[in-house]
């Protein structure tokens, strides 16, 4: 904890408020639909959602909005950290997430909710070559950590594929997947998007899909999977910036 403060601290500490540096706060404003909801690697609602809100970024340094609080900082034209807080549970939707199509709540939905932060690097660079590393420490209810490690590449203008790896410790592994989850090697995904920047008032389509695969015997058994050892999910989005 007194890590994530002290980074928290060096990010807000580099803000700098004068108004010519950059537009004090930029609204987000997007809507998301998905088939299903998916939790590393974990099938958490089997049925379509939609998601509707704004989200803010203040000062080009920190983001408030459904994922949670972050604060960032470029590094030169190809580098970004960031450190922020997030909440998860795997409850039936509700609130400003509605339910498209029904599901039931079951083994699936086992999970205490819970809360955490995390420390994620992204680069990319002119050829459109991008990497980010993201690791998330869990402090509410198991305590344990968790890596997601992304590669990606636009090899087409507007079209993105990429692959991507999860690693979780014994502790996160038994919270996603069940008490019987062991550490290691989570879940392998790969992805593939598309953003056409079509939509009115210069709004942008997303369009994507991921294919996920738990990769480890004792977690595709384990109580919470009960053997479903992949999971496809593809979703459709609209954004605007403001």
């Amino acid at each position: 904890m007194k890590i994530v403060l002290t980074a928290l601290a060096l990010l807000f500490g580099s803000i700098s408020f004068a108004q010519d540096r950059s537009k004090a706060v930029r609204v987000n404003l997007g809507v998301f639909y998905s088939q299903r909801s998916i939790y590393r690697g974990a099938l958490i609602w089997d049925g379509a959602i939609l998601a509707a809100g704004p989200s803010f970024i203040l000062y080009d340094r920190i983001s408030v909005g459904a994922g949670g609080l972050s604060a960032f900082k470029r590094f030169g034209e190809f580098h970004t950290v960031t450190i922020g807080f997030s909440y998860f549970d795997d409850n039936e939707p509700s609130g400003p997430v509605l339910k498209l199509s029904n599901s039931v709540e079951d083994y699936k939905n086992q999970r205490s909710a819970t809360f955490g932060s995390y420390l994620k690097y992204d680069y990319r660079n002119e050829q459109s070559i991008a990497f980010s590393s993201e690791l998330h420490k869990d402090l509410k209810r198991h305590k344990g950590l968790y890596s997601y490690n992304k590669l990606s590449t636009s090899i087409l203008p507007f079209l993105t594929l990429g692959i991507a790896y999860g690693i979780g410790d014994s502790n996160n592994n038994k919270y996603v997947y069940g008490p019987e989850g062991t550490s290691g090697g989570a879940h392998f995904d790969y992805l593939a998007s598309v953003m056409l920047p079509i939509l009115p008032w210069q709004g942008r389509l997303i369009m994507s899909y991921t294919y996920i695969t738990i990769t480890k015997s004792e977690n595709i058994a384990a109580d919470y999977i009960r053997g479903l050892e992949s999971n496809e999910q593809i979703s459709l989005g609209a954004m605007w910036s403001f």
